[in-house]
């Protein structure tokens, strides 16, 4: 009985060694194909391949960028960025290859890293610690006051507060945008620079000094343009409401006033031959180049940088002050787009000043005398026409070449400029004289 419970046991034993063997085989298989061996191609199972994902039956290293050291996966593929953008979907930063956090404003092309991913600004308080406004969703220089929403544009981009740095011309300062504004008609100045109309009159910002500043229906009255109507019902001609007020509009207006100063002729005889301006046109000193701003919309459109106008886009004194083109009768004037004379004259009268087209003439603001030779060129080119063709019938002694001569210096004036026709015939008729 004992020898038969003892080969019970002992085969007992043995079933269990032999599944105990079985089951480890069987493992060690699992074990093995658990690691896989098939780094690329067809696969079934994600077990079969030694990333372990298996995607529509082909084995890949990466379905997501976390699953890549660089955290940069492309089409299943772990691979290296070259840019930014390549790292959209992480943190916007690519640093030696791999997608990285960043750890400064620096180094975003954004110029904003918040959490360590690059992003885009939405307002200027997220770029603080640059001191650049938020323009177009990134945090970069300033170029006119308009792009901080709170300061004035300083060198260096930088937007910086009037209550740190001051308001020029003893200018307003409003703490809550931080931007500087001139006086309003009415309120106290002790000059023009104070106020936004560039007129201070009896201690007071006004509109206007003479009548000529006024619209045609209306005169100057105690430094504001009032109507006839006014004066007689007794209305006040001094706006009130005082208070701080934006200088735009006072900008907009002023703008189309313009002066008309009268400049003596350099000698009579002169003006007589060459026409000599008597007058000159002078803009006002608002909306020009240099004038205060607190914004471009009070500089005509121009920029407004360090609470000045760059440059004017309207009325103006000199050529310098436009911001493009020339000055002409106290306005800028953009330049010709055509070099054809004959264009240029088909849309506008031919006058005796016709021969000064292409030229851009200029009077210093302080000179007292100016002198224009417009009106002179025109005789000139009619001169070196006559001359000209004198030589040439002198030279072949028979009138056709003599006009065809003469009309050379004009076709080639009216071609390019009548300046250049002078010139071109003035040269010829040396040529002939010297070979004479």
């Amino acid at each position: 009985m004992k020898s038969m419970r003892f080969s019970i046991r002992f085969e007992n034993y043995l079933f269990l060694l032999l599944v105990l063997f079985i089951s480890i085989s069987f493992a060690q298989n699992q074990f093995i194909i658990n690691f896989g061996t098939l780094p690329t191609g067809n696969c079934t199972y994600n077990s079969q391949c030694t990333s372990n994902l298996c995607v529509d039956g082909q084995c890949v290293s990466c379905t997501a960028d976390s699953n890549c050291s660089s955290n940069y996966c492309v089409n299943g593929v772990c691979t290296l960025c070259s840019s930014d953008s390549d790292c959209s979907r992480t943190t916007n930063f690519c640093l030696n290859g791999v997608c990285t956090a960043c750890l400064s404003d620096l180094v975003c092309s954004t110029g904003l890293c918040l959490n360590g991913v690059c992003t885009t600004c939405s307002n200027d308080d997220q770029c603080s610690s640059t001191g650049y406004p938020c323009i177009s969703g990134k945090c970069q220089p300033c170029k006119s006051d308009d792009q901080c929403s709170i300061g004035i544009c300083q060198a260096g981009g930088k937007c910086k507060s009037c209550t740190e740095i001051g308001c020029p011309n003893n200018w307003n300062c409003n703490a809550d945008t931080g931007k500087c504004s001139c006086r309003s008609n009415g309120q106290a100045c002790n000059s023009g620079s104070e106020c936004c109309t560039g007129t201070c009159k009896a201690g007071v910002c006004a509109t206007c000094v003479i009548n000529e500043e006024c619209p045609t229906d209306k005169v100057c009255s105690n430094g504001f343009c009032v109507s006839p109507q006014e004066i007689k019902q007794g209305l006040p001609s001094i706006p009130t409401g005082g208070g701080e007020k934006s200088s735009s509009q006072s900008y907009q207006q002023a703008v189309t006033i313009q002066r008309e100063v009268e400049r003596k002729a350099a000698a009579p005889f002169i003006y007589s031959i060459f026409g000599v301006s008597k007058t000159k046109i002078q803009a006002s000193a608002t909306c020009i180049k240099g004038a205060l701003c607190s914004s471009s919309a009070d500089c005509c459109g121009a920029e407004c940088v360090n609470s000045v106008c760059l440059c004017s886009k309207g009325a103006c004194i000199t050529s310098g002050e436009c911001c493009t083109g020339y000055c002409e009768n106290g306005v800028c004037r953009d330049p010709p787009q055509m070099s054809l004379f004959i264009s240029e004259a088909l849309n506008k009268p031919i006058t005796s000043q016709f021969a000064c087209t292409g030229l851009i003439e200029e009077c210093n603001p302080t000179e007292t005398q100016c002198i224009s030779i417009c009106n002179g060129l025109t005789g000139l080119l009619a001169l070196v026409s006559i001359g000209f063709g004198f030589f040439v019938w002198r030279e072949f002694k028979h009138p056709v070449p003599g006009l065809i001569g003469a009309f050379a210096p004009v076709l080639i004036g009216l071609i390019t400029y009548p300046f250049v026709g002078i010139i071109v015939g003035i040269i010829m008729i040396g040529l002939l004289f010297a070979k004479q």
